[in-house]
């Protein structure tokens, strides 16, 4: 009996370190409408003091209000400009509750002073490049580190304007926002910055930065200007490809998206030795310095296709992460994974001859090996605050981005542009879930309630199904640790790892069909034909030789496709390795008639 209550005593202890620490959302109750904030910067000390005046509106009468605020020491606190001092603090969830003595609705105003300091990795954050001698002062926000700037409602789903100012004291540095200053003014050394009110936007893609900075300019076809800012040591053609192609990307995703850029200016900032190699803020984008400038006399090719994909990246997320933004961070795929499938959309159309195809599929296979081990799903719960840097994976944005792919491929372009189109119009400057993005995207289709099952498969589900062709088809689990386990224990590979839920969309020659586990089909010929399909096909024999027999008539993509298949299942010993023998001679053979040096190397520089 003492060790059964010893037992629960310690269960019970666990279960209440674990509630403690699960993620915790602060009051819905309340809604913050605008922000007045103030900060004035100490350049030279690293430090900072200031206030955010806070419209509120109370939805619901409540008796607490509740913040986000981290590393911030408060000097006053009023609401309604009475002094608040019942504060509760759970600093777990960096979250301030003000508790009132009875309930109170309606508009209210809370006023918060504060002081604070810089920060090594979030926040304000200040980078010293010795060897050029530059000096970068940003916010670093994403995901849930505005709170260490100033006090906010800091998670996606509030969705707030911004009335900005900013004091530096050194004039010599430039300041930086998501809109244009409406006035700057200077008093000895203090330089005031009032910058325009903002459109609504959650906070962690607010921003500013200061540096020393010339620019150049140009205008998008709907008259958006863009300015790529370079440091004012470097000469200002090193940021003539960003901008050229900047503006290229931003036309071709205004007219693909069907809805114009939702500022009047977007800028490109470059900051050295930054962690990332972009951040989608509000239009005030940074870049690694290294993803942002480039060189005509001393830059690579490969240079030249990792900045347009990252310039195009961020460009996506002023639609997916800005206009529409996610409910909560378990939505994390709704703009990571999106910003990676038009990334790669973006960057063939205005670069064709880049063959992004291959670039795509070596990822790919990557993210197949990754996921084939065990991980995450793409939509994941997210625990606590730790946790959610950890879901920014490849599985997110590959994975993610995959599905998209099939999705379009499967649906048909048209009606894929139709319906994001829709989409974005629906639910521009609101948030949304993935039940928002799947219902607008199948409403008009005849298929909707497989398609629909089809995506929540995918964002839920664990690691990749692969599919076995026999007389009909039947759909497992792949986990290669599971598999090797089962062939050392002698046991059948399949062994346990059936999943009868997934939906997978097959091509066989011109048709297409969504299929389940114990489908039957009605040809013979399958592969994965320009579905980049996130799935793995086991051939049989009479399937094998069909392949071969149709060698010619399949396409480049679609050869490496195949190969990866087979060679996957070769290496766990679920397909004969003479599968990929007889599969990797044709290919040579038919790398060898290949006449031109530009074909040949296509074909060469994809990785399986």
């Amino acid at each position: 009996m003492i060790y059964v209550e010893i037992k629960f005593s310690i269960f019970f202890k666990y279960l209440s370190i674990f509630i403690n620490i699960l993620m915790k959302y602060i009051n819905k109750k309340c809604i913050p409408i605008l922000y007045n904030i103030y900060l004035d910067i100490d350049l030279l000390n690293d430090k900072y003091n200031g206030y955010n005046i806070i419209n509120i509106n109370i939805i619901e009468p409540t008796n607490n209000i509740q913040f986000h605020a981290q590393t911030l020491n408060f000097t006053k606190i009023l609401l309604n400009d009475q002094p608040i001092t019942n504060i509760f603090i759970d600093s777990e969830n960096d979250i301030y509750t003000i508790q009132l003595n009875s309930n109170i609705s309606g508009d209210c105003v809370l006023k918060l002073y504060f002081t604070s300091n810089f920060d090594e990795g979030s926040g304000i954050v200040k980078i010293n490049n010795i060897i050029d001698n530059r000096t970068f002062i940003y916010t670093r926000f994403e995901p849930n580190f505005s709170r260490k700037c100033f006090p906010c409602w800091d998670e996606p789903c509030f969705k707030v304007k911004y009335k900005m100012k900013i004091q530096i004291n050194d004039p010599t540095y430039k300041v930086l926002f998501n809109t244009d200053p409406i006035n700057i003014s200077s008093n000895n050394n203090l330089v005031l910055y009032e910058f325009q009110e903002s459109i609504i936007m959650s906070s962690y893609v607010s921003s500013f930065i200061i540096g020393k900075f010339n620019y150049i300019e140009s205008h998008s076809n709907d008259n958006i200007r863009l300015r790529v800012y370079i440091p004012d040591d470097l000469p200002l053609d090193v940021g003539s490809f960003a901008l050229d192609y900047g503006v290229k990307m931003l036309n071709y995703a205004t007219e693909y998206f069907n809805i114009s850029f939702p500022y009047n200016k977007i800028d490109f900032i470059p900051i050295d030795n930054v962690d990332v190699r972009g951040m989608e803020n509000y239009g005030l984008i940074f870049y690694d310095s290294d993803y942002l400038l480039y060189d005509k006399k001393i830059s690579t090719l490969n240079h030249k296709i990792g900045t347009a994909h990252v310039i195009a990246h961020e460009l996506v997320h002023q639609w997916f992460g800005n206009l529409i933004s996610i409910i909560n961070w378990n939505e994390l795929w709704l703009k990571e994974s999106f910003a990676k499938f038009f990334e790669y959309i973006i960057v063939d159309a205005i670069f064709p001859n880049w063959d992004v195809k291959s670039n795509f599929l070596n990822l790919l296979y990557n993210t197949i090996e990754i996921d084939s081990i065990g991980g995450n799903s793409i939509k994941i719960n997210i625990l606590s605050n730790k946790h959610i840097i950890q879901i920014y994976d490849d599985i997110t944005y590959m994975k993610g981005a995959t599905l998209l792919f099939m999705l379009n491929n499967y649906l048909g372009t048209d009606y894929f542009k139709k319906a994001i189109q829709n989409y974005i119009f629906k639910y521009k400057h609101s948030v949304i879930n993935s039940e928002s993005f799947i219902e607008s995207l199948c409403q008009e289709h005849p298929e909707k309630e497989l398609i629909k099952k089809m995506i929540n498969e995918y964002i839920t589900n664990k690691g990749l199904p692969i599919l076995t062709i026999n007389e009909k088809f039947n759909i497992f689990q792949f986990n290669s640790v599971s598999f090797i386990n089962n062939i050392l224990d002698k046991k059948s590979i399949f062994n346990n790892n059936k999943i009868s839920s997934w939906i997978l969309p097959i091509y066989a020659n011109n048709f297409k069909q969504l299929i389940s586990d114990n489908n039957s089909f009605s040809s013979n010929f399958i592969y994965n034909n320009n579905l980049f399909g996130y799935y793995i096909i086991v051939y049989d024999k009479y399937h094998f030789d069909l392949l071969i027999n149709n060698f010619v008539n399949i396409s480049q993509i679609e050869h490496i496709s195949i190969l990866n298949d087979i060679y996957l299942m070769c290496i766990y010993n679920i397909s004969p390795v003479n599968y990929f023998i007889t599969y990797v001679t044709l290919l040579i053979n038919k790398l060898l008639s290949i006449d031109t040096i530009y074909d040949r190397h296509k074909l060469i520089n994809v990785t399986v």
